[in-house]
């Protein structure tokens, strides 16, 4: 087994118990996508997909984290609380962190960034 997929499979792994998890759900599946970005730059592309996808479902549809901030933001913003208390946070970093597996991707195919030993 090449390093890469065994990293990508410890990150879809991390994916799939942060979905079962209610609160640090969110968290978890971040962790989850840093390493699979590990796992890209080894050159693993199949799990790395994968692990986008399952955290694209999990992040939608079962982690309660984002709606949660989403509607105590919301909820600041109709109280007139100062500008801190209604920044969004979670959602931009999730966005980014879904897309960062997908840039490792890139620069891995590309040759810019290469973690796995060359063949000389």
């Amino acid at each position: 087994m090449k390093a890469g997929t065994g990293v990508g499979i410890a990150g879809l792994v991390v994916a799939l118990v942060g979905a079962f998890m209610p609160v640090v759900g969110l968290y978890v599946g971040w962790v989850a996508l840093l390493i699979v970005c590990i796992a890209a730059l080894f050159g693993d592309r199949g799990l790395t997909i994968a692990t986008v996808i399952v955290s694209v479902v999990v992040f939608i549809f079962l982690t309660p984290s984002l709606w949660i901030a989403e509607g105590m933001r919301a909820a600041a913003v109709e109280t007139g609380a100062p500008e801190e208390m209604t920044q969004r946070i979670g959602l931009p970093i999730s966005i980014i962190m879904l897309i960062a597996p997908i840039v490792c991707i890139f620069l891995n195919v590309s040759g810019k960034v290469a973690l796995r030993k060359s063949r000389v």
